[in-house]
């Protein structure tokens, strides 16, 4: 990012070349259809009562007809100024950025992939018939010089026959993370509405935003309805959103506020847009380090632990069901129905362990003659991953084995694993990462079969090494004779190599790694919920039925 000063001086040289030409404003066809918001933004914490605490900012963001940005017209100063479709201007909207990339949806002929029919796959995609709708505006926050931030909200109005008929609150984390909330007008809303707002929803949370918050509890929203891009008329536009979170106790108590509130709408031209710019250079730009600050206080001034980040809600409700609650888990409710639309990227070494476990999975369905099909949270339909035999004609395979995961810490948990049955135990139970379709089969899958003798020494040097790795990741219970037996070998090492020891040893050091960076930054989480601990939290036999009777099979 550039600096603050190179920043400032942009500003104030685009600012210059504007006034000084003293070109006429003229209104254009769609003067009406995009505006500037100078919003107002105030966070309230009532609870717990030691951590008391509000603060109010300033922020730009803007409100857009879809349809008209879409068509390039919006666009000011050739495209210099403010541009749809690429970061390369002062200000613009980059349509990567949001909501999620659906497979088979028509790019335009620049490559891009259109917010409106990102928004119409996702409305389809959770049940909602989309014909018959009339109008978007979307309220967000642009991107400024190349840098889009983390745009903590985007609200979409959707509009059939010019009335508001859905409202999307698309959420983003700063763990580049992204969830989208559903309500629509009529329904689920609240019998007793707030004064000064014309819809009210209350719904489960079920997004993890800030780290000093389980996904417990609920949301309540408020928002006041503008009319559509179509009928807007003379009048300037001054959207409300309000949110509480309500705690999931008897009786439930508010527990934050948030409000963004626009205190002035102009018309989106070149000249406001650049005397918005000039006179707060970095408004774009603050949200980020604002949250960092909020952060940094909330925890080493006002010592609220942090909660550790769990995976969003999976992307299709068929996915979520089969893997069941979370840890950190959502509380029950109807209403704010939507789903996860942003993951975190995978990292390198999330990258190598997939791949690793993909091809056991291929060469294993192939050896046992039976399908197995690998499905992410993050997965549509179509991205199921299968393994073993091959589909005939339009007749689906019914595999004989489903796995289910939500994140990569799955494929970490079975390469490191003693045995599968600690694997098994610790991502189905006490982490809760994953599941699978018959726990049988899975042991089974997991289990070497027709063990080959090691004659080599180096091999069994290697063996010996990845083995007491292994091991030392169990609690100290874990590693007794009445506990559940380690295999001699993980069925995940194809062969005893030095490369299965690379990857297990950094596997290892990542998790220690982890517990030093904390420790030096003086990070405390949640008493017991220490990412780093996973597998001293790990369940014993006695704790599941299911897992308890096969772990000496």
């Amino acid at each position: 990012m550039a600096s603050p000063m190179i920043l400032m001086l942009l500003s104030g040289a685009i600012a210059a070349l504007f006034f000084l030409k003293k070109k006429k404003n003229t209104p254009s066809a769609h003067s009406r259809k995009a505006f500037i918001l100078k919003n107002q933004v105030s966070h309230s914490r009532y609870l717990p009562l030691q951590a008391r605490h509000s603060f109010t900012y300033p922020t730009l963001s803007l409100l857009l007809s879809l349809g008209d940005l879409e068509d390039g017209g919006l666009d000011l100063g050739r495209g210099f100024l403010f541009r749809y479709g690429s970061a390369f201007s002062v200000c613009g909207i980059v349509p990567q950025s949001y909501l999620m990339d659906y497979k088979g949806l028509l790019h335009t002929s620049k490559g891009l992939l259109p917010i409106r029919a990102k928004l119409h796959a996702f409305l389809e995609q959770h049940g909602w018939d989309i014909d018959g709708i009339t109008d978007i505006w979307i309220s967000t926050m642009p991107s400024f010089v190349g840098y889009s931030g983390i745009n903590p909200l985007t609200v979409y109005y959707i509009y059939k026959q010019v009335q508001l008929w859905i409202v999307i609150l698309e959420v983003h984390n700063t763990f580049g993370e992204k969830y989208a909330y559903v309500l629509e007008t009529g329904v689920n809303e609240d019998a007793e509405r707030t004064p000064g707002f014309d819809h009210q929803w209350t719904f489960p949370r079920q997004f993890h935003v800030s780290p000093f918050n389980d996904r417990s509890g609920y949301y309540r929203c408020f928002i006041n309805a503008i009319p559509s891009p179509s009928t807007l008329g003379e009048g300037l536009p001054r959207p409300i959103v309000k949110l509480h979170l309500i705690t999931a106790t008897e009786p439930p108590q508010v527990k934050l506020m948030a409000i963004i509130r626009a205190s002035e709408s102009l018309p989106l031209n070149s000249r406001n847009l650049v005397a918005c710019l000039a006179k707060a250079p970095l408004a774009l730009l603050l949200t980020l380090p604002r949250i960092t600050y909020e952060a940094f206080f909330l925890h080493y001034q006002k010592r609220l632990d942090i909660y550790p980040r769990p995976e969003p809600v999976a992307l299709l409700s068929e996915v979520e069901k089969h893997l069941g609650d979370a840890n950190n888990p959502i509380s029950k409710g109807i209403g704010g129905i939507g789903g996860g639309i942003g993951w975190q990227e995978e990292s390198l070494l999330e990258r190598w362990t997939r791949r690793h476990f993909e091809t056991f999975l291929s060469r294993r369905a192939r050896h046992m003659d039976i399908t197995i099909r690998l499905v992410s949270s993050r997965d549509s339909d179509v991205d199921y991953r299968i393994f073993g035999k091959p589909q005939i004609g339009d007749m689906e395979v019914t595999p004989d084995l489903t796995i289910y995961y939500r994140s990569s810490t799955f494929f970490a948990i079975m390469i490191l694993a003693p045995s599968p049955q600690h694997g098994a135990l610790l991502a189905f139970e006490t982490e809760r990462v994953a599941t699978a379709s018959s726990l049988h089969m899975f042991i089974r899958v997991f289990t070497r079969s027709g063990e080959e003798p090691i004659h080599s020494l180096v091999d069994r040097a290697l063996l010996s090494c990845v083995n007491f790795i292994r091991r030392q990741l169990l609690p100290p219970e874990g590693r007794t004779r009445d506990a559940i037996p380690s295999a001699s070998r993980n069925a995940l090492d194809e062969k005893i190599s030095l490369t299965s020891l690379i990857m297990v040893v950094l596997l290892y050091l990542s998790i220690k790694l982890e517990k030093v960076i904390f420790w030096m930054t003086k990070t405390r989480f949640v008493e017991g919920s220490e990412p780093w601990n996973s597998w001293r939290r790990l369940s014993t036999p006695a704790k599941s039925s299911d897992i308890g009777s096969i772990t000496r099979e």
